[in-house]
């Protein structure tokens, strides 16, 4: 027999109603039943279902045990579009547990029987996860439906056709239905044909970098995804606990539910960052007074270091506090610097003892930064306080650019 014999043979055993199983992959959790069909596409290998009129038929909804049973006689084994051979004692059972208001609580897929090329029984078995029903028809008519189940053995499953690891989706036709559109009562139906595929079911991988761990990690499963290896890892700029890498990267369309997603997270840097630092900006020769009575300005360059993440309480510069911090473009790079006001106070001043004035402070990470500026010293009275010391330099630069422009 060929295999159009076979398949016209298919079509005088059923009659108008076609169950079609997929493998698609989904994370979907129990839910209410859909209320319309959730969506499939057949795809091969197959295993084909038609049953027989009167025999493995069997279709109804018991509302005392809340349970849908849906049988079919599992007849082909399809590995491709070009060849079948016959299933020997061949049944398909779906067992759905749904309750009087219309919600799935479990449900089991069992496809049992032989194949004379060697797949053993069971052939597939599954665990449902989601369930469709629509009312086409008045009662006694046709109704729809389908399914999703992630498969959990069986010969097809581990076997060489199988396309990798997917899960099940069904659709069907229910002859003969009583079904309305309620759980809350009995019913019963007629079933014909159950064909059983292969689906790829592709979903995007989002960008997860820089996100807090937490909030990565809840993305990725809300994505249908799930989280794979998180490795920590220093970074001199990212925050403890930021993401700062993932594999694989953001993607639309390419990848299978539940597919891991690795994470590498900062956990800081182990080493001191070096920044560098200019020590008076507004004064060509970095000239400073030291008599209690001003603020030492200092500009951290932010092609240096990220200014943001400068935790600016932490800044010292040879043994002075900060008192205020603004962020501003110091050497015309186009890029924002940090100038500060140091405290000036003669009992905190570490004098330097090489011509240059040292700075140190962290990020809010954690990581230590540090840098040095030239400076000169000289003598005179300075009553501008560290912020106005900061605003005036500011003015100075603005009007300096102004010139050059």
């Amino acid at each position: 027999m060929d295999i159009h014999q076979g398949l016209s043979r298919i079509k005088t055993l059923s009659i108008t109603a076609i169950i079609a199983i997929l493998f698609c992959s989904t994370g979907t959790a129990l839910a209410a039943v859909q209320d319309g069909l959730v969506g499939v596409a057949p795809g091969f290998p197959q295993i084909d279902a038609p049953g027989a009129v009167g025999v493995g038929q069997q279709c109804s909804y018991d509302s005392i045990t809340e349970t849908l049973t849906i049988e079919s006689t599992a007849q082909l084994y399809l590995p491709d579009a070009n060849s079948f051979e016959f299933i020997n004692n061949g049944l398909l059972t779906l067992t759905a547990m749904i309750d009087n208001t219309g919600n799935l609580t479990a449900g089991t897929l069992t496809i049992t029987g032989t194949t004379n090329s060697g797949l053993t029984d069971p052939l597939m078995t599954g665990d449902l996860v989601a369930l469709g029903m629509e009312d086409t028809n008045p009662p006694g008519g046709s109704d729809r439906g389908d399914f999703r189940a992630t498969p959990t053995g069986g010969s097809v499953v581990n076997g060489p056709d199988w396309p990798g690891n997917f899960d099940i989706t069904a659709s069907f036709n229910l002859r003969n239905s009583t079904y309305s559109g309620s759980f809350a009562g009995d019913w019963d139906c007629e079933t014909d044909r159950v064909i059983v595929g292969a689906e790829f079911f592709a979903i995007d991988v989002g960008n997860y970098i820089g996100l807090d761990q937490a909030t990565a990690q809840n993305n990725i499963i809300a994505d249908g995804l799930t989280v794979g290896v998180v490795t920590m890892q220093a970074d001199a700029t990212a925050p403890v606990g930021e993401v700062i890498g993932q594999d694989p990267a953001a993607c639309t369309a390419c990848a299978s539910d539940l597919d891991p997603v690795d994470l590498t997270v900062s956990s800081g840097s182990t080493e001191p960052v070096e920044v560098e630092v200019v020590v008076n900006p507004n004064n060509a020769g970095a000239c400073i007074n030291i008599n209690n009575q001003g603020g030492v300005p200092v500009a951290i360059l932010g092609h240096t270091v990220d200014i943001t993440m400068i935790d600016q309480e932490s800044l010292v510069f040879q043994g002075l506090d900060t008192a205020a911090c603004t962020a501003t473009d110091v050497n015309d790079d186009d890029i924002d610097d940090l100038l500060c006001g140091f405290v000036d106070d003669t009992s905190k001043w570490e004098a330097p003892s090489n011509g240059q004035g040292n700075l140190s402070g962290q990020l809010f990470n954690g990581t230590l930064i540090f840098g040095s500026g030239g400076i000169c010293l000289v003598s005179g009275s300075s009553a501008l306080s560290p912020v106005l010391l900061v605003l005036l330099s500011l003015v100075a630069l603005f009007r300096r650019r102004l010139r050059v422009n």
